[in-house]
């Protein structure tokens, strides 16, 4: 028994610290971490879309939430294999040699694998947004407009609790 817990306990401790949950959004959790990221990624990831250059990077991530919530299911929001990998490989290009590229991914406690899950949730949430709003994205101030009218309209079907410093979660 105390082995179990013994090895229990050395797996948790390798994979790091625990997260903290900043939003619940119906069951979808915004976190810390993924807070850190997103203000990064805002540089280094091409966006078809102004969406993840606007407002504050824990607003876009509640907004990206709600909609992947209406989107999740829906076969024409998800990205192919080819279309992650190319961003993957635009964001890994931003970097000017391997070693600042493989301390971006661990100063994020990530690998290649877990960005490309990232970065499949925001071309997810990019194909929603290209498809549902109406007016063109290279028209910043009327696509804003159009993206806040079409988020608020998806947020009143669904809960959004922001989550306190120590606060448990049911």
């Amino acid at each position: 028994m105390f082995r179990l817990f013994l090895l229990s306990t050395l797996q948790l401790a390798r994979a790091g610290p625990i997260d903290r949950v900043l939003v619940d959004v119906d069951g979808q959790l915004v976190l810390a971490s993924e807070l850190s990221i997103e203000a990064e990624l805002v540089a280094l990831d091409p966006s078809p879309t102004p969406f993840w250059s606007h407002r504050s990077p824990q607003d876009r991530l509640v907004d990206a939430a709600v909609i992947r919530r209406v989107a999740v299911d829906v076969a024409l929001y998800q990205p192919s294999k080819e279309a992650v990998q190319g961003r993957l490989e635009a964001v890994r290009s931003a970097f000017a040699s391997r070693g600042a590229w493989a301390r971006f991914l661990t100063d994020h406690g990530l690998d290649e694998e877990r960005l490309k899950a990232v970065l499949r949730r925001r071309i997810q949430v990019e194909l929603f947004l290209l498809r549902n709003v109406q007016v063109s994205p290279l028209q910043a101030a009327p696509w804003h407009a159009a993206t806040a009218e079409l988020i608020g309209r998806l947020r009143q079907g669904v809960r959004i609790r922001a989550v306190a410093p120590g606060e448990q979660l049911e």
